[in-house]
């Protein structure tokens, strides 16, 4: 068991973080290279409805070209915000 607290996500701070995902995915994929994030689960909520405060993760469906799906956008974003896992 991991004495780390975990990440979390809330409606005031998920913005800079999908934000970050996206500037990433361009560095990596250029400009017009097509992307498609859904979110499900907790972020979701999150995000669309007023009753949930925070999430400790964010889950997603993905329809990106293989810069996304190989995880290297997602984990340099993850460094950006010295995130751990």
């Amino acid at each position: 068991m991991s004495s780390e607290k975990p990440i979390e996500f809330t409606r005031e701070n998920i913005d800079l973080y999908l934000k970050e995902v996206a500037r990433e995915y361009r560095k990596q994929g250029g400009r017009k290279t097509p992307a498609e994030l859904i979110l499900v689960g907790g972020a979701s909520v999150l995000i669309n409805y007023g009753f949930r405060n925070m999430t400790t993760d964010i889950d997603a469906l993905i329809q990106a070209a293989g810069v996304m799906k190989g995880q290297s956008t997602v984990l340099e974003t993850g460094m950006v915000f010295q995130m751990d896992g």
